[in-house]
């Protein structure tokens, strides 16, 4: 906690935690796969705990590698649509955490929502409270670091935006924050590129290698399966 005065009064605030590359890993590794697959979507795109919770498959084009932020969940209350008008937008997907999601819908608890993170018993989506008391705050103490929650991902991830050189504008646009500028929205398409290419960027600090050699060992099966039919196959 950090002590900050303001005209004589006295308020405290908490100091933001942002994880380097090597402390992110060093978290992943002491969580249960489930929820790495939710810290790695925080981490890949920014999304605040609210948004992962109320996420159905139907919100991802998988082969365009698009997302669409549909709807929140904030305690017990699904909401249509964002927190803010900004939060609902088209999120661009690296094609390495597409090949940790088409995994992870192989492995999911099936509902009749489609929901990607849903209790096994109740059917219904995760309590992210829960989550971090459970696992992110003790993971965090394992490897050293207090404090550690779902904003921490979030904090983190435009730190990364940052370090990999992405232009303001288009971090606003990532962050999908509310006080967007007029001339952001008017070109906003123009956008779409560097919005894939820096959240391409992050993926490729923060996903296990494990991932990228799959994903490596795929793009060799794919290239197997555009040969042409002349073409002899090796036996």
């Amino acid at each position: 906690m950090q002590l900050v005065e303001i005209k004589g009064v006295t308020k405290r605030i908490r100091k933001k935690i942002v994880l380097t590359v090597e402390q992110y890993h060093a978290l992943l590794a002491e969580l249960p796969y489930h929820i790495q697959v939710m810290v790695m979507i925080a981490m890949c795109l920014g999304l605040r705990i609210s948004e992962i919770r109320a996420l159905q498959w139907q919100d991802f084009d998988l082969k365009r590698r698009i997302l669409t932020l549909a709807r929140s969940i904030v305690g017990k209350y699904v909401w249509n649509g964002g927190k803010t008008g900004a939060s609902e937008d088209e999120v661009a997907l690296d094609s390495k955490l597409v090949c940790v999601l088409e995994d992870w819908q192989k492995r999911c608890v099936p509902t009749p929502e489609g929901w990607l993170f849903a209790n096994a018993d109740t059917k219904r989506p995760v309590h992210g409270d829960v989550i971090q008391k459970d696992y992110l705050r003790p993971a965090g103490e394992t490897v050293g670091l207090l404090g550690v929650g779902w904003h921490t991902f979030r904090h983190t991830y435009r730190t990364l935006i940052d370090d990999v050189g992405t232009p303001l504008g288009v971090q606003q646009r990532l962050m999908r924050h509310a006080d967007i500028k007029t001339t952001m929205n008017t070109y906003g398409l123009a956008f779409e590129k560097s919005k894939r290419r820096a959240n391409s960027r992050v993926a490729a600090l923060v996903l296990p290698p494990a991932i990228k050699r799959q994903l490596k060992d795929r793009a060799k099966e794919v290239s197997l399966q555009n040969l042409k039919p002349e073409t002899a196959a090796i036996q």
